[in-house]
């Protein structure tokens, strides 16, 4: 009889929890290649403190903040000097061929993207 379970997990920092608590799981990048979102932060236009919040953006941006989310949370760097895992089904190589989204369609889509969330996920008022 064969223990295996096979599950799939949505995302690396979901992966990286299993792996903390003992389960042995990997990712798994298709083949034809897949979105990434790595770990990002930005300043708000005319937000009331500009040089607060680029001293947190640049603290969240630095390699030791990466490499604790990495390590930690399993948090895909955006800080390039942040080494990965040899081990790990993410490499630099790998990231550098995800896919980019297509942000004139997806703009172009926003709004009945939202509309359909609102209808059959969950009404959210529109920022918008």
């Amino acid at each position: 009889m064969n223990d295996d379970i096979d599950i799939i997990c949505y995302s690396s920092v979901i992966m990286q929890d299993l792996q903390n608590q003992g389960f042995n799981v990997d990712m798994i990048l298709p083949a034809e290649g897949a979105y990434i979102i790595p770990t990002s932060v930005a300043v708000m236009k005319n937000c009331p403190n500009p040089e607060g919040a680029a001293a947190l953006m640049n603290f969240m941006m630095s390699k030791t903040y990466q490499e604790l989310r990495y390590n930690t949370f399993g948090n895909i760097p955006a800080n390039k000097n942040v080494e990965l895992d040899p081990n790990s089904a993410i490499s630099w190589d790998k990231l550098a061929q995800a896919k980019v989204l297509d942000t004139d369609k997806t703009e172009t889509l926003n709004s009945v993207l939202v509309d359909r969330f609102n209808s059959e996920i969950a009404p959210i008022k529109k920022a918008f």
